[in-house]
């Protein structure tokens, strides 16, 4: 592949008082083995010496900084900004593993049926080592109702998605690549690659470690729109996918000793399951032993 034929990559960063690890993130980027890459850092008014990291690296980052309304905001600001025919996603405590953007380019090139690629990655602690190596599982639309097997740190696609479907969706704030991916998945052709193309790290004081069970009614909210807009589409999943979320929700409110919530979302599991003692689901929970 000659430089003359590389499509232009950008890389969308949203930020806000992330100082302590977006340079690691910064300089995974301009580390990459691929020479038409803008990487665009769109930071939220930071208070904890962003800017100063941000103003280091301005030879290889273009950036903003000013006051949104979230990380939604920040991507999509990112994305109208960006001049890339292909994007990248990379959270500011998140990192690519070299090479990641050359072997995006090259998947998507080969291929240019398919609209956006992921691949695996490793779960990193807060001094950047591996935790876990995860393999994501090959996708499939309806694996999407279930879980988020697409990683953000860890996808490329191609710029006419953000033109024709749109952004990240504003009102959520907990479940947003999820939403997004699931979206897109529905409207574009998605293949995994298996190598291993980003860092996810696992930070605490994060909203994805100290309040989990918030993650939920968005999700419930998202399949519940999801199936009633493609019901033929997922019906094998419909009901299940359902079942499934809302017993998670429950189990994450009783984790967190908010026994109303956890009623409600566990009654509601159960709308969705007649056999309800015999699920999986249930036998491991052992709500019922």
């Amino acid at each position: 592949m000659t430089h003359r034929l590389l499509p232009p990559i950008s890389i969308i960063t949203p930020s806000l008082n992330s100082g302590q690890f977006l340079e690691q993130a910064i300089q995974s980027v301009a580390r990459q083995d691929y020479p038409n890459i803008e990487h665009i850092v769109v930071d939220g008014g930071s208070t904890d010496g962003t800017l100063d990291i941000l103003r280091q690296y301005q030879s290889v980052v273009t950036w903003i900084s000013e006051p949104d309304q979230g990380q939604a905001d920040a991507l999509n600001k990112g994305f109208r900004r960006a001049k890339g025919d292909i994007l990248g996603w990379l959270n500011a405590d998140d990192t690519y593993q070299p090479g990641a953007a050359q072997a995006a380019a090259a998947s998507l090139q080969a291929n240019p049926t398919i609209d956006l690629v992921y691949g695996n990655f490793n779960f990193i602690d807060e001094q950047g080592r591996i935790i876990h190596a995860h393999t994501t599982p090959e996708f499939a639309l309806e694996k999407l109702l279930y879980a988020a097997i697409i990683p953000q740190a860890g996808m490329f696609f191609q710029r006419h998605i953000i033109d024709q479907l749109g952004g990240v969706d504003p009102t959520l704030h907990y479940v947003l690549d999820w939403e997004f991916c699931l979206r897109v998945a529905r409207h574009y052709n998605v293949e995994r690659v298996d190598q291993t193309w980003g860092n996810f790290r696992i930070v605490r004081d994060t909203k994805s470690t100290q309040q989990p069970e918030k993650f939920w009614p968005e999700v419930v909210s998202v399949i519940q729109r999801v199936l009633e807009e493609e019901t033929h589409r997922f019906e094998p999943w419909a009901e299940d996918a359902q079942f499934m979320a809302n017993l998670l929700a429950g189990l994450e409110f009783a984790r967190a000793n908010q026994v109303a919530q956890a009623q409600k979302y566990v009654d509601r599991a159960f709308q969705f399951n007649r056999d309800r003692k015999k699920h999986p689901a249930v036998l491991v929970s052992g709500l019922f032993k």
